[in-house]
């Protein structure tokens, strides 16, 4: 598959815009999913071809763990919606 957008663009250029101890480890595809859903959006196509790789308990606790705004936009949506989190806003 080709690259496109800024994929394209950061290995084109060799653009070194993160540091790789920021980086998520290269085998861990829910840190890699947590990571684009912080810092890219939400891409929902790839979202929904990621998901069925990744288990349900490891997901939930991933996302009961965030914090900040991230966790506002993800719990505070699902609360509106009936969905109760134990993770601390």
């Amino acid at each position: 598959m080709k690259n496109v957008g800024y994929v394209h663009l950061h290995g084109h250029l060799a653009l070194g815009v993160l540091p790789p101890e920021r980086a998520p480890a290269d085998d861990d595809l829910l840190s890699h999913l947590l990571f684009a859903l912080k810092h890219e959006g939400v891409g929902l196509a790839i979202l929904s071809e990621t998901l069925p790789y990744l288990s349900v308990e490891s997901l939930v606790a991933a996302l009961e763990a965030l914090t900040g705004l991230v966790a506002v936009l993800v719990w505070g949506r699902g609360i509106r919606r009936g969905i109760r989190s134990t993770a601390p806003l």
